[in-house]
Formats: C-alpha cells, structure tokens, sequence
C-alpha cells in the first residue's frame, strides 16, 4: 500500500456487479454497479464487502471488491 497522507484518513470504497465472464475482471455493465459505500477502515469495509458478496452468493458472476481511496487521494493533491 502507497504511504498515507499525514493527517488523513483511510478511506475504503466498496463496490459490486457482475462481471462479463469467469475468466476476466472486467464489469459487465459500469452503469448498473453497486455502490456499497464509503468506509473510514478497513474493518468495516471488509464488513459491508462480506455481507453483500454472502448475499448474491448464487450468481457465480456477481463480485465485490474494496478499493483503498488514498492513493488516488495522494494523486489527486499533485495537481
């Protein structure tokens, strides 16, 4: 993980939808993701993440990822 801001906060998106294939990582339709939520550690979204991947456990290509916010935040203050 990249170095973290001094004095900010972590930050966690958690992000759903169904992916095209089995075989790639690539989201069938950006427009119809899930926006999970915005979480200040990872814990909790490590909580919200395992709640709605048990949830849509029966659609083998429904998948769930947290992404860890500061280092787009780190590159967002260089410009």
């Amino acid at each position: 993980m990249s170095e973290v801001i001094q004095g900010a906060e972590s930050l966690y998106l958690v992000i759903g939808g169904e992916l095209q294939d089995f075989t790639g990582q690539k989201f069938a339709n950006a427009e119809k993701m899930e926006f999970v939520g915005i979480f200040a550690d990872y814990e909790k979204a490590k909580k919200a993440w395992r709640s709605r991947a048990l949830e849509t456990v029966d659609n083998a290509l429904q998948r769930y990822c947290i992404i860890g916010l500061n280092s787009a935040l780190e590159r967002a203050q260089k410009f």
